[in-house]
């Protein structure tokens, strides 16, 4: 605090109490006024709508339509800057510390419970696990060394947890785990990422057969008979065009699962779900069959904020997962993805070209967390810890991976300027919200490996 406001503050009791009284009362007045002043920075949390300053049109994308010439198809920034310096972050070791999850080679020694998500990202002279080149399904939006990113570095950084060991992933233990079984990931564009960075590590010692439709991505590995499966799922919940009536919102009914991939359910042995970046589209929130709320767009008495909407269909979405009863397989859910749009959003001209290593803790507490994205998290975790207090019957097992705040270091794991180019000619938005790969994102399957065997899925011989 400056001297001067020190002074203000002290000026009432000066005279009349000792001054180490004075001292205290001041700072307790400041506590309390930052409760109620945001600028303070002392935790202040303004509701997720107040945050969407700026809802983001997205491309809408299907398993058969992954174009990436526009701009990204999950929105980025919330352009809030100075609400984003606001937020409290807690104090994290150098390097690059986080509340968030490796080293070591032996998965079943190393695979035990821990906190996956508290450590530190260490430098990996090992390098990447696989090269952009070697890798033929991956995404051009995402092959930064492909579209002339000039440095390479962070390709090669571990997370390195505290207390216990992240196992680099080993692709030929992964499919002898998984073998006869079915992995699927359902969620958005990001999701994608997730999904394609595992073929890409997989794919360097198999080449797996497509067998995927219009309604799905799907990939078999013949020698383990492992399938992987990508499911377009925006929201989680179902999703109707909109019309005149509701000023072409798109109608997302916060009540209802999406069937997209419910009926899919009772052939997944594991479950990678995640969802967030779509909420921020021009929506009519549905319960019951009516609009009980909206984003982008106003409709009187249609009071449910978008804060409540997405907690809602979270809640729907795990809910219905965890307490089917044709469903016995292990569900991760994967919380939101941060981004790292700097001075814009992403249409507005927020970038994150130039970071070229993980940020620090100081880094991390002035541009790393945005406060949308710590709100998008809470919210997750409450749907979360609800959805396994609901789930009565079902076989199913609910489990996190709480990626949220261990990539709020890796501002540089963005393709920022090195994206696939607009066909057009134009000069594309930059790209802070998805992954380059090879990149941060291999790690959140080395997570998934940890947690498949943490949870014994493993059947085979």
């Amino acid at each position: 605090m400056k001297d001067s406001a020190k002074r203000f503050l002290l000026l009432p009791f000066s005279g009349l109490l000792p001054s180490s009284i004075c001292v205290l009362l001041a700072a307790a007045l400041v506590f309390l006024a930052a409760l109620t002043i945001p600028n303070l920075g002392l935790g202040f949390s303004p509701p997720l709508e107040l945050l969407l300053i700026h809802p983001y049109a997205p491309i809408a994308q299907s398993p058969g339509n992954l174009s990436t010439a526009a701009p990204p198809s999950d929105p980025g920034s919330r352009s809030v800057p100075n609400l984003a310096q606001n937020i409290s972050v807690p104090a994290r070791g150098g390097g690059g510390r986080g509340g968030g999850g490796g080293g070591g080679d032996s998965i079943d020694r190393e695979a035990r419970v821990c906190d996956l998500y508290t450590g530190k990202w260490m430098p990996d002279p090992r390098g990447p696990l696989y090269r952009n080149d070697a890798c033929p399904i991956l995404s051009q939006a995402q092959n930064c060394q492909g579209n002339g990113r000039p440095d390479r570095d962070y390709e090669s950084w571990r997370w390195v947890p505290d207390g216990c060991g992240l196992a680099r992933f080993n692709a030929t233990e992964f499919l002898r785990i998984m073998r006869g079984k079915v992995l699927g990931f359902v969620g958005d564009s990001v999701a994608r990422n997730q999904m394609e960075s595992l073929m890409c590590i997989l794919m360097q010692v198999e080449n797996p057969v497509n067998k995927g439709n219009k309604r799905m991505q799907r990939w078999f590995f013949r020698s383990s008979k492992v399938t992987i499966v990508r499911i377009w799922s925006s929201w989680l919940v179902k999703s109707t065009p909109g019309d005149a009536s509701v000023k072409s919102a798109t109608r997302i009914h916060i009540d209802q699962p999406d069937a997209n991939f419910m009926d899919f359910l009772p052939s997944v042995d594991v479950l990678v779900i995640s969802s967030g970046h779509w909420f921020v589209k021009k929506s009519a929130f549905m319960r019951g069959g009516q609009v009980v709320g909206t984003q982008g767009w106003h409709r009187p008495n249609a009071t449910m904020t978008t804060s409540k909407a997405f907690a809602a269909s979270m809640t729907t979405a795990l809910t219905a997962i965890a307490a089917s009863r044709n469903y016995k397989g292990l569900t991760v859910f994967r919380t939101f993805s941060p981004d790292h749009y700097i001075g814009g959003s992403w249409n507005t001209g927020g970038s994150c070209t130039g970071i070229t290593k993980p940020l620090t803790d100081n880094e991390v507490k002035r541009i790393g967390s945005s406060v949308f994205t710590s709100e998008m998290r809470r919210i997750q975790l409450e749907a979360f810890a609800e959805a396994k207090r609901n789930a009565s019957g079902g076989g199913a097992r609910l489990v996190l991976m709480d990626v949220t705040r261990v990539f709020e270091y890796r501002a540089d794991g963005h393709p920022g300027s090195f994206r696939s180019k607009d066909p057009s000619g134009k000069v594309a938005a930059q790209d802070c919200l998805h992954w380059c790969m090879p990149g941060p994102v291999d790690t959140w399957n080395e997570f998934l490996l940890h947690i498949i065997v943490t949870h014994k899925i493993n059947t085979a011989a």
